[in-house]
């Protein structure tokens, strides 16, 4: 017999409706036979790839001939680029919509071979100086963590994935994998759910085409000033520009455990390391009245 959508999404995880109102009501009531659609559900350790240079992750959950998007249940995701530098570009949360395939009028971030997502934040450091050789040491022989001293914020993230792991962290992503037939997803029955996840990704199209446009009206310029400095000084006001419209992250102290093991980090490096004093963690953030946001000047 026939199930709603809703029907169907709640027998696998109760109450997910409840994370994303306007796009759940909006297809609530579309109907599928059980053969019509898969759904799974995943769980991502704190700095898995969801998204590794645009391969998703788990496409052999993904049954062939249908098409598949994913909703996020629990805790949240960081989009990035990553070629010649590395660019945070989005914070996806709890009821957002991610976007495996592409199809006739829904064109997803994804897939591109220089974008990623990790389960949690990419963009994450320490604040305190953490660069004592001795007390490095000790936390690196507690956790079994590379003895090396991490010197940049790439480094630092992969120091803070192994120590999340080696401590036994239980955070988790959680993602809804939903996969439909071809043949049902692309009738008349699904018009809804077409039109639904169009929207859901158009802030993700409108960032693209306006990235690649300022990069097209600054390729002259770019021409006639080939010193280092002057592309340098084009890159950060990009950047910039783009943080303080929210289009994209920039950086912000936490204050809650949404995008990483926060309380775990903090007590390793007071317990272990030996910071007297409880250190700020920074992460992916938007600019808000109550909270600054701050952007780096320096190639990470």
């Amino acid at each position: 017999m026939p199930k709603t959508f809703s029907q169907l999404v709640e027998s696998v995880t109760p109450a997910i409706t409840e994370l994303n109102d306007d796009f759940f009501n909006y297809v609530k009531a579309i109907k599928f036979n059980q053969n019509e659609i898969t759904i799974q559900q995943h769980a991502f350790e704190y700095g898995e790839y969801i998204f590794n240079h645009g391969e998703f992750q788990l496409r052999h959950l993904c049954p062939k001939n249908s098409f598949s998007f994913s909703l996020i249940l629990e805790h949240g995701c960081e989009t990035f680029l990553e070629g010649e530098k590395f660019t945070p570009l989005h914070i996806s949360l709890p009821g957002d919509v991610i976007l495996i395939d592409q199809a006739r009028g829904i064109k997803p971030i994804f897939p591109q071979e220089n974008l990623n997502m990790t389960a949690g934040a990419r963009s994450i450091c320490v604040s305190a100086k953490i660069s004592d050789s001795l007390s490095f040491m000790r936390l690196a022989k507690y956790y079994q963590l590379n003895p090396d001293v991490p010197k940049s914020l790439i480094s630092e993230w992969a120091m803070l994935c192994q120590l999340a792991r080696n401590a036994g962290s239980t955070w988790r992503a959680r993602v809804l994998v939903i996969s439909i037939s071809n043949d049902v997803f692309f009738s008349e029955r699904c018009n809804r759910l077409r039109h639904a996840l169009r929207q859901s990704v158009a802030s993700y199209q409108s960032l693209l085409e306006t990235k690649f446009r300022f990069d097209f009206d600054t390729k002259e310029f770019m021409k006639r000033n080939t010193h280092k400095t002057h592309q340098s000084t084009m890159e950060h006001v990009k950047q910039l520009l783009f943080i303080s419209k929210s289009h994209v992250p920039g950086f912000a102290f936490a204050t809650d455990e949404l995008l990483a093991p926060i309380n775990l980090f903090k007590e390793a490096f007071i317990k272990i390391y030996g910071i007297p004093y409880t250190p700020s963690i920074v992460q992916p953030g938007h600019p808000a009245p109550d909270r600054p946001c701050y952007y780096p000047l320096q190639n990470t």
